[in-house]
């Protein structure tokens, strides 16, 4: 579950398919377009990182695309 706090975005991800090596975090905007696209490795199935936005986006409302493997969480 995605947690934003300021200039960073805190994600959380269990149970990763196994032989899934990393996660892609699309972020897109309150428009439909992509903003931002992050390639994160996952680590014994589980992902847990802290993405740092350093000023990217401006504030709002923005909807984050997980993929990991065939799986996919909006």
């Amino acid at each position: 579950m995605p947690q934003e706090r300021g200039d960073q975005l805190f994600v959380s991800l269990s149970s990763v398919a196994e032989g899934v090596q990393t996660v892609n975090v699309d972020i897109y905007d309150a428009f439909g377009k992509r903003v931002s696209a992050r390639t994160i490795a996952v680590q014994d199935g589980y992902l847990n990182t802290v993405l740092d936005l350093n000023g990217e986006l401006a504030n709002g409302v923005y909807m984050v695309n997980i993929a990991a493997g065939a799986k996919t969480c909006t």
